[in-house]
């Protein structure tokens, strides 16, 4: 596994061991050296490996010390993402392991909620640290996570969007709630340290999709679109329902709930795209 993740790493240096001109990318880049030719026989015939790099006029000294830095940097550095389990697992790090999920498509499950749990020190735990399961112990059930919004029939079936970890390492998570296909709601739910402040952001109208006149739409449950640009601000695409138009909510929390008193929500201005 290390090798299949280093492989792409190692693709990946040659911008920038190469580089790339940042001032201005109209002018003529034409390498000094001439256009590097193609081999005629790879290297799984030749069995040789071409390094380009050499090529380009680097040091083998430089090549290697930068190829060693990002493999530490990868598996063994104090930020590294690969992690091994046993003799015979591992797993690469997203966001740390941090996990928002429902429980299947909107369109499939009648009532679709939000679980959180998260993958530290070898085992599966929720937010507040409590042990759910380790790998040994897979699948983990949905019922042994955390559950941060029921979302059934009448409350509106989730559908989640985004996952971010604020400045003191908590998880927060944007979702929509679905009472409706054309009744789509952003929320916004944060782990306070002590429990979940789940709150809705604005009313997001119905789907995204634009239907043909006379057709029925196919995906009903596609919003306009949410993710977090910083844990606190959530941007919402909603739809305005008397308009028509789609425009750009900067859906901020208000700050009283973002520290967990009863919600109750501020709507920053609007810009219309």
């Amino acid at each position: 596994m290390k090798k299949n993740i280093f492989l792409i790493v190692s693709v990946a240096l040659s911008v920038s061991l190469i580089g790339m001109p940042t001032d201005d990318f109209e002018k003529d880049v034409t390498d000094h050296r001439g256009k590097m030719a193609p081999w005629e026989k790879g290297a799984w015939e030749t069995g040789e490996y071409r390094n380009v790099f050499l090529e380009a006029g680097y040091k083998q000294e430089e090549i290697d010390a930068k190829l060693a830095k990002a493999y530490s940097d990868l598996f063994e550095g104090p930020n590294r993402v690969y992690f091994e389990v046993g003799d015979s697992m591992a797993y690469v790090s997203d966001l740390k392991n941090h996990d928002a999920r429902t429980d299947g498509h909107p369109r499939d499950e009648a009532q679709n909620s939000v679980y959180y749990l998260r993958y530290e020190k070898g085992k599966f735990v929720k937010a507040n640290g409590d042990r759910v399961g380790s790998m040994s112990e897979l699948p983990i059930q949905h019922k042994s996570s955390d559950l941060v919004y029921d979302g059934s029939s009448e409350t509106g079936r989730a559908w989640v969007w985004d996952i971010a970890i604020d400045n003191q390492g908590h998880p927060v998570i944007a979702y929509t709630r679905l009472p409706a296909e054309t009744d789509h709601r952003y929320c916004y739910a944060r782990w306070t340290g002590e429990r979940w402040l789940d709150v809705e952001i604005t009313p997001g109208g119905k789907w995204f999709p634009q239907t043909p006149e006379g057709h029925t739409e196919p995906k009903p449950h596609y919003s306009g679109g949410m993710r977090l640009t910083t844990p606190i601000h959530p941007h919402c695409m909603c739809q305005d329902r008397l308009a028509g138009f789609l425009r750009l909510s900067n859906g901020a929390v208000l700050t009283r709930a973002r520290h967990g008193l009863p919600a109750r929500l501020l709507r920053s201005p609007i810009t219309t795209i």
